[in-house]
């Protein structure tokens, strides 16, 4: 249902907007308001999945015959969903908009539409039906009181509605316009009166000849024409990207301490601050930026550190136990043997390790390392008594990290205003 695109695109696609395009407005803040009677999207449902919650009037979506997937409400082929009469009720006023916004979609082969809303005022005939024609790919709006060879209508209807916002606006004697993504495709002709009136209202279909399989990310119901500006800034929200940041990346060597090259090193201090007590094996690290100067990471982060050797790898998750800061470094002790369970790692004499740095601001992965060879253990590791945990792991090395700092960005589409 969500794209992704590629690292280096989204690199092109922000340097052309701020260098190529430079008076273009941002992205649309909100969904239109004014007008707007009832409003639901694919994230905002009952926890069961059995309601589809209206985000602005009071007509919920009950017993769902669906699922809920990735903020969409899915209909497999042969699911027809009974929407709250009202709704319809607003497509037969004399003005309406309506705005689906949509997944991916696929109708079962041999059938003869697609259907993705519809009215059968209690017989095979619909008075309103959003459909495509498989015959010929065509989309059609049918609305009561248009012959049909008057049914606004549009090619290649697979291909230009699939994660998509399709929007109908109306109004009375005036026009029908249908618009994708915010762009006007067709446009015809309104009676001088709406005839939508009935008993049932439905999305998807149990008809042998239009079962399909449908997402539905959103549907919004105005009582308004609303404008071709207005349109546009919905399908603007619904299509939105959203920028993040990427972890920045950091390298990490072995510690250089009284000019020799330290891995692993037993220290007597005790990572509680009270006292001195035997020695016991720590990783100490040292960061810095791309620049070679000192970089102060919050000790109140969350690390993983993943090391691997002698045929092991481990991965133990913790926060510095204690943060020195001198003239020229800023030093982090981790005393991973004091941790319990799976937190604990207990290196090996002899041993070249590879380790792998990690550090997370909550579930945000703020930096990243590659996995780097050269940790050798030299010396038998020490593992204080107290609480040992499950494997009684004691860790030792000595890093020192430095920072390549660099931003990047992900950027997915079709988040939906919430």
């Amino acid at each position: 249902m969500k794209k992704t695109l590629s690292l280096s695109l989204a690199f092109i696609v922000i340097f052309a907007s701020f260098c190529i395009f430079p008076l273009v407005g941002s992205a649309a803040n909100e969904i239109v308001q004014d007008g707007l009677v009832h409003w639901y999207d694919g994230a905002t449902h009952s926890a069961d999945g059995k309601t589809w919650t209206d985000k602005k009037g009071s007509k919920d979506i009950t017993e769902c015959v669906g699922t809920f997937v990735d903020d969409a409400y899915v209909l497999e082929p042969g699911e027809m969903q009974n929407l709250p009469i009202e709704l319809y009720q607003v497509l037969g006023g004399d003005e309406y908009t309506l705005e689906l916004n949509m997944g991916e979609f696929k109708g079962e082969e041999g059938m003869t539409y697609v259907p993705f809303m519809c009215n059968n005022n209690g017989s095979t005939a619909e008075k309103f039906a959003l459909y495509i024609q498989t015959s010929n790919g065509k989309f059609f709006v049918k609305t009561s009181g248009l012959a049909s060879s008057a049914r606004p209508n549009f090619e290649n209807g697979v291909e230009k509605l699939q994660n998509a916002t399709l929007a109908v606006t109306y109004k009375n004697g005036g026009s029908v316009k249908v618009y994708v993504n915010g762009e006007l495709v067709v446009e015809g002709n309104a009676p001088a009166s709406n005839g939508n009136t009935g008993t049932t209202f439905m999305i998807g279909n149990d008809n042998n000849k239009k079962r399909a399989r449908f997402e539905y990310e959103g549907m919004r119901f105005y009582d308004k024409e609303l404008t071709a500006e207005q349109v546009k800034n919905n399908a603007d929200v619904d299509n939105q990207t959203v920028v993040e940041p990427q972890a920045e990346k950091i390298k990490i060597t072995p510690y250089k301490y009284g000019g020799t090259w330290e891995n692993w090193v037993n220290s007597p201090n005790n990572p509680n601050g009270e006292g001195q007590q035997p020695g016991v094996t720590q990783l100490l690290m040292e960061i810095f930026d791309n620049s070679d100067q000192k970089i102060d990471i919050a000790d109140s982060l969350t690390w993983k550190l993943t090391i691997a050797g002698g045929g092991t790898s481990k991965t133990v998750t913790l926060s510095p136990a204690t943060k020195y800061t001198g003239a020229d470094y800023i030093l982090y002790r981790f005393e991973t043997c004091m941790a319990t369970g799976a937190n604990q790692f207990i290196p090996v004499n002899g041993t070249d390790y590879t380790v792998t740095v990690q550090v997370y601001d909550g579930e945000v992965l703020k930096y990243e390392s590659d996995p780097t060879e050269g940790f050798t253990c030299s010396i038998d590791p020490v593992v204080p008594e107290g609480p040992k945990g499950g494997e009684n792991t004691a860790f030792i090395a000595i890093l020192s990290v430095i920072a390549l700092f660099g931003a990047g960005v992900v950027v997915t589409k079709k988040i939906l205003a919430k």
